[in-house]
C-alpha cells in the first residue's frame, strides 16, 4: 500500500480463494484451510496500512472453475490429477460472501455472477463439475478453468460497478469531480494554463 501521505486509495478489491481452495494433498502447496482463509480476509480488511487510507473496500468471491479446462491445464504443468474442484471452491466462496457481510463491506459475488450466467439454480448439480455435462457459457468464462477471458471480466467491471452504486452510491463515475478539465471545455483549460504559467491553450476539435 503506498504511504496515504503522498496518495489515498479510494477503492481497494480483494480477490483470494481460487488457490487457496486447492486440496490439502495437492502437490502445488497452495493449499489454505477455510478457517484460516476466513482469519486472512478479515486480517487484510482491517490491517492498519488498509485502515489509514480510509478505502472503501469490495470483497470478491472466488469465481467457479470448470474442471474438465483446469484437469488439461494441470496436466499439462506435470501434476497427475485434478488439484481442486467446483464444490470445493463453492465452500471458499460462501466464507468470503459472509465475511463481507459481517464486516460491512461490499461483495463482488463473482460466484454467483458467473453460475447465474451459466443457468445455474441454488441446489442443482454444479456446472463445471466434471461429473456434469458441459456448460458452454461457464466455458467461455474461464480459458483454461481457472483464468478469466475477456468476457468474464466485462461481468467483473460490470458487478464491480453495480456494488458500488449500490453500496457507496456516492462515489459512482458520473457523481465524482473530474480530476483534469473534460477535454472540450476551454474556459478551464485556460485556467489551468494561466495556473501553470503558460498564456496560451492550444485546443484540438
Amino acid at each position: 500500500m503506498p504511504d496515504p501521505k503522498h496518495t489515498k486509495v479510494r477503492f481497494l478489491t480483494i480477490l483470494f480463494g481460487s488457490n487457496d481452495a486447492c486440496f490439502a494433498e495437492a502437490k502445488n502447496g497452495q493449499h489454505v484451510p477455510l478457517d484460516v482463509y476466513k482469519e486472512n480476509l478479515v486480517k487484510l480488511l482491517t490491517h492498519p496500512s488498509v485502515k489509514a487510507h480510509g478505502a472503501r473496500l469490495l470483497l470478491v468471491t472466488p469465481p467457479p472453475v470448470e474442471e474438465r479446462l483446469l484437469e488439461h491445464r494441470v496436466k499439462s504443468q506435470g501434476y497427475t490429477k485434478l488439484n481442486r474442484t467446483n464444490e470445493r471452491t463453492k465452500q471458499y466462496a460462501d466464507i468470503s460472501r459472509e465475511v463481507a457481510k459481517d464486516m460491512n463491506v461490499g461483495c463482488v459475488d463473482l460466484w454467483k455472477v458467473f453460475m447465474n450466467k451459466s443457468g445455474w439454480k441454488e441446489g442443482q448439480p454444479l456446472p463445471g463439475s466434471i461429473d456434469q455435462p458441459e456448460n458452454d457459457t461457464l466455458r467461455g468464462l474461464v480459458h483454461d478453468g481457472l483464468h478469466l477471458t475477456p468476457e468474464a471480466y466485462k461481468l467483473f467491471y460490470e458487478e464491480i460497478l453495480k456494488v458500488i452504486a449500490d453500496k457507496f452510491p456516492d462515489q459512482t463515475p458520473e457523481k465524482l469531480p473530474y480530476t483534469i478539465p473534460a477535454w472540450d471545455d476551454s474556459e478551464a483549460w485556460a485556467k489551468e494554463a494561466l495556473e501553470m504559467g503558460s498564456p496560451g491553450v492550444v485546443r484540438h476539435n
